[in-house]
């Protein structure tokens, strides 16, 4: 049987921060901040990349450090916090 170890995990997470972060850029590249309506979707999808660069960065110099939990926290709060901060700046 297959086991999943905190390593394995770990990596799992920190790609799909990159992915987040790709995501991300790709969503924002045709929204042009000059247009009244889309400035503050432009701020919010340019502050999530920031956010998920960051947490990538992050969680890249956990890893090598070895704290494989400490990079599953940190990409697991880092995720949740980027659905309640976008979700919340949408309503």
């Amino acid at each position: 049987m297959l086991k999943l170890s905190t390593v394995r995990i770990a990596q799992v997470a920190i790609g799909i921060l990159i992915l987040a972060v790709i995501r991300t850029i790709a969503a924002l590249i045709p929204i042009t901040p000059d247009d009244p309506h889309l400035g503050n979707l432009y701020r919010v999808y340019l502050i999530g990349a920031l956010i998920a660069a960051t947490a990538a960065l992050v969680c890249h110099l956990l890893y090598s450090l070895g704290k494989h939990r400490l990079v599953l926290l940190v990409a697991a709060a880092t995720i949740v916090g980027l659905i309640v901060f976008k979700v919340v700046q949408h309503l």
